[in-house]
């Protein structure tokens, strides 16, 4: 079975990859490609790898690698001279090419109706993974013949009807170990990752944790609340056709400066620069404390990937707490979970109270929960039994 899986992610990854790989141009696709999923260290990559060990042909395909696509399109005499639309050009062309019995598309967008629309006598069946990013997304979401997510309650709670959902784990992708340098614990705790208007509850905590004294050091891109960033963020929310409710939030925070602008300043004066791949698990394996805090779309429910990621690297995950959590993790000795903020803050000051010895052991706990059972192979095995069935 050929599977084509599509997949964009942050712009900062291919600066830092080709920073470090400044020869990678001179290269044909082929290596260029895997010398790039081998850096970004993604879960999906490793998932089709697993896959193509065990009698499928996979591809993944990240849609915004500009000078990735750009050489995968001179090798293939597809013409994107002075084509603005570049992207729908090249993988319009690579679905065309590859004629995937699956078109597998990770947290698709109004934009991917495009290739659905296109390319639909090229692949046989369209699937989706659907991430926090699913509301107004109703009828772009009800084209795929089938739907994966890590977490089942989310979906069933934005789309109660929704057929042909099936759950399978995003996983610590495990070649992290060997490419992180083992070293001694040398921050407390630590954040990493975004702060976007899409995470004021994370902005909150994270700026209250600052205020109150904890010694936390912060990786991030912090989004930025200038007038001007503000104005062309209510512009992004109505072209990506974002709900009325988003829209007026945004032109609110416009004219009254809201609580997270305020949070983020705060942020602004201790945070440092953003990690991506290597060093990303590199920072966070130096930790004694890994926090997480959900994306606010995540309501109640649990499951993004940096509670596996903290927890492979053997660094005590700090979470809120959620309804799934206890789906995952055994809450009382694999994670810690926090109610409040003030409740974070007493948990963080008993912790060093106690010099870090109780997160020590529930590190190695979670740690081995994780390597053991949020691993390429069980998810590979839910999947294998899904695809048999459903294309087979």
């Amino acid at each position: 079975m050929k599977i084509l899986i599509l997949q964009t992610i942050y712009e900062a990854y291919f600066d830092l990859f080709y920073k470090k790989n400044p020869n990678i141009h001179n290269t044909f696709f082929k290596e260029h490609k895997k010398q790039m999923l081998n850096y970004l260290l993604l879960w999906s990559s490793e998932l089709a790898n697993h896959m193509n060990k065990n009698g499928y042909k996979v591809e993944v395909i990240i849609e915004n690698a500009k000078i990735l696509q750009k050489v995968w399109a001179n090798e293939n005499k597809v013409n994107i001279n002075n084509n603005l639309s570049w992207q729908e050009t090249v993988v319009l062309s690579q679905i065309k090419k590859f004629k995937p019995d699956l078109l597998w598309i990770l947290n698709p967008e109004f934009r991917h109706n495009y290739y659905i629309k296109e390319a639909k006598n090229y692949y046989k069946k369209l699937a989706f993974f659907l991430g926090h990013r699913i509301s107004n997304k109703k009828k772009l979401i009800k084209q795929a013949d089938m739907l994966f997510t890590s977490s089942k309650e989310l979906v069933y709670n934005e789309f109660p009807k929704i057929k042909n959902l099936f759950q399978i784990g995003v996983f610590f992708p495990s070649r992290a170990l060997k490419k992180i340098k083992q070293t001694k614990k040398k921050y407390d705790v630590v954040f990493v990752g975004s702060i976007t208007h899409e995470h004021k509850n994370r902005a909150e905590v994270l700026s209250y944790l600052v205020n109150n004294g904890i010694n936390l050091k912060i990786f991030s891109k912090l989004t930025k609340v200038d007038f001007i960033s503000r104005l062309k963020r209510i512009i992004a929310s109505i072209i990506r056709r974002k709900g009325i409710v988003e829209i007026l939030i945004s032109v609110k925070d416009l004219i009254v400066p809201s609580n997270f602008n305020r949070n983020i300043k705060v942020l602004s004066k201790v945070c440092l620069p953003p990690v991506y791949a290597v060093d990303y698990y590199q920072r966070l394996s130096s930790a004694r404390i890994g926090l997480n805090i959900h994306i606010d779309m995540a309501t109640k429910f649990s499951g993004n990937n940096r509670m596996y990621d903290v927890t492979g690297v053997g660094t005590c995950l700090i979470s809120d707490k959620k309804k799934t959590n206890s789906n995952l993790f055994d809450t009382s000795k694999e994670i810690i979970e926090f109610d409040t903020k003030e409740d974070l803050l007493k948990i963080l000051k008993n912790a060093k109270n106690d010099n870090y010895l109780k997160t020590s052991e529930i590190a190695k706990k979670g740690q081995k929960k994780t390597l053991y059972h949020h691993n390429v192979f069980k998810t590979f095995d839910k999947l294998d039994s899904v695809l048999k069935k459903k294309i087979f």
